[in-house]
């Protein structure tokens, strides 16, 4: 007993510090992207959890850029699809948005190039109605549906526990946005 009491123990301390590096590094990622954003874009990420990017290539494309979903790709102001992207290794959010950002302005090809498009299956969305703060949960349904365009049945399948939170996330947001048409 005294063995397995001294592992717990151990692993509980490991646990600690990992949490504590982990909090400081969220730290200093906060403290470089609020650096290296404007104060428009700094609003936006504080108000709404995304910034928008312009596309280079394409003038009448922008990119929502959030660091914990497909960056959002809009044309003429409507949603056609996304960019699935992530890095390869473990960063802090604020990381994850701007190594995001900094691919999407600063090398726009290898960005596309790179990351996963994921088609819209229901036409265009306005980006108003996509990112308004009051249908959060429109939009995770919104990237449900990409996602589930982009991927076969048997794929699905071995999500077992992430389509089951993703579909209540669904079925809550049909209920509220059916909730607010009502009134």
């Amino acid at each position: 007993m005294g063995r397995f009491l001294g592992w717990v123990s151990s692993y509980l301390r490991r646990r600690r510090e990992e949490r504590r590096v982990q909090a400081i590094a969220e730290e200093r990622a906060e403290a470089l992207l609020r650096d290296s954003l404007s104060e428009e874009e700094w609003r936006c990420w504080q108000q709404f959890g995304y910034i928008e990017v312009g596309s280079r290539l394409h003038p009448q494309r922008r990119y929502l850029v959030a660091p914990d979903t497909p960056v959002i790709v809009l044309e003429r102001g409507r949603a056609v699809g996304a960019i699935c992207i992530q890095p390869q290794e473990r960063l802090p959010r604020a990381d994850r948005l701007l190594a995001k950002k900094l691919l999407a302005e600063g090398d726009e090809p290898t960005f596309l190039k790179v990351g996963n498009w994921i088609p819209l299956l229901h036409g265009g969305v306005s980006a108003r109605e996509l990112m308004a703060p009051t249908r959060a949960a429109g939009t995770l349904a919104l990237i449900w549906l990409m996602i589930v365009g982009s991927m076969g049945v048997l794929a699905l399948l071995q999500w077992q526990g992430a389509v089951l939170v993703l579909l209540a996330l669904l079925t809550w947001g049909a209920l509220a946005v059916r909730g607010r048409a009502a009134r």
